[in-house]
This record gives C-alpha cells, structure tokens and sequence, in this order.
C-alpha cells in the first residue's frame, strides 16, 4: 500500500498526501517552491506564520470594534429617549422679547431655558428625567443635582428682587460666580431642594407627551418641536 504521508523538503514536517501546501511553512507541493525564497529558510517561514496569525487577531479586534460602533450608531439613531429634542412654549413663540425652551437629550438630559430681553434675565436649568411606565409621562430625578447658569443684573443680586437669600445659596451651594459689566452669571450644580429656594422648582416637573398635537405639556404649557 502507498504511504499515506510525505515530508517538507523545506521543513522536514510530516504532511498527508493530500497536501498542496505545508501546514507550517507554507511550502508548495505542486510547484516545487520554497516560501519566500528557493533557498531553504526555516526562521524566514515561521516569521510568516506569525504574521499570519498578527493578521487573523488583528481583524477580530476590528470586527469587535466594528460591532460596538454598530451599537453606538443605532442608539443615538434608534434608541435612547424618544422625546429628544428642541422645544418651545407657545406663548413666547410669538414674542421676540422672551424665550422659553425645552432641550432634551437622547441619554434623558432636559434643560429649561427662560430668557426675558426686558428683564435682563438669562436662566436655565438641566435636569436628569425620569421615564413613567406608560412612556408618555416624564419626571425630573430629584436625586440628581441640578445644573444651573443664572445671568442677571448684578443689582438684583444684590436686593433679593427675584430669590430669597441667593447670596446665601450661592456661598452654600459653592455655585461660581462671574460679572461682566453690569451683568452677573452663576452656574454650577445644586441639590433640587436648594434649587427650590431660587424659585427653580422641579419637585412639580412633569413632562406629558401629547401625540396628537405633536408637543409636550410641561407645567401646563404647550411646548412644540422646533428643531
């Protein structure tokens, strides 16, 4: 009976019959040709059979990176909240003078912002929602601190016009001030109880989604997609 197996003429591995290429240097059987070279080389011919493996590695690191992107794509187009966006009550939609906007993140970011030209008021507060289980009612995370940026004129900082004891909440809270000119900005987070004392009140908040008139209802306002 024929021997089933044969040799390497370049390794000296053993091989089945069969084979067209060795399985460990590379060396083709059927036209008579050394790896690389004709001259024998047998450091040459496992170097190659390393980068082959480098290679094999290298595409499953990036198949896996090729899947997280994948996920990442379809939850920022997909998934996450689906009330995303930018809105606007509709009683300043036809008001130049004021604005008052409700921004909405995929990842459940919402920030109010109240600007009013006359007053010189600049203020907005971002806060962490909370989803109901019908998914048509949203609610601020209360657990969460809030982020506040407050711009107003440094004279009604000063006599409490519009928040009782600021002053006091600020130096508590470790909010940062900054003035400009006549003007002063106080941003930083705060508790939501402290928020309450600046007449930021979000223990009340409750975002209703309203399909059939494409807004959101929020302290009983009609807000509108403006984006």
């Amino acid at each position: 009976m024929e021997n089933a197996k044969k040799y390497c003429p370049n390794c000296g591995k053993e091989q089945t019959k069969e084979s067209i290429f060795c399985i460990d240097c590379g060396y083709d059987f059927n036209e008579k040709v050394f790896p690389e070279s004709s001259i024998k080389n047998e450091s040459k011919s496992k170097f190659n059979l390393q980068d082959y493996k480098q290679v094999l590695k290298d595409k499953r690191v990036l198949g896996g990176l090729l899947v997280i992107t994948v996920l990442v794509i379809a939850y920022f187009t997909v998934g996450g909240i689906d009330i995303a966006g930018t809105y606007e009550a509709d009683d300043t939609m036809v008001d130049n003078s004021r604005s008052n906007t409700l921004s909405i993140s995929r990842s459940g970011d919402a920030t109010l912002r109240f600007i009013d030209d006359y007053d010189q008021l600049d203020i907005s507060a971002t806060v962490r929602l909370v989803e109901s289980n019908d998914g048509y009612r949203y609610y601020a995370d209360l657990s969460e601190n809030v982020k506040l940026e407050v711009t107003m004129p440094i004279t009604e900082l000063y006599d409490g016009y519009y928040w009782y004891d600021l002053e006091e909440i600020i130096e508590l809270a470790g909010l940062q001030q900054k003035q400009n000119g006549n003007m002063v900005t106080i941003s930083g987070e705060v508790p939501a109880f402290l928020a309450k004392q600046m007449d930021i009140d979000l223990s009340e908040m409750e975002i209703i989604r309203e399909d059939n008139y494409g807004a959101l209802i929020l302290f009983d306002t009609f807000y509108y997609d403006v984006d």
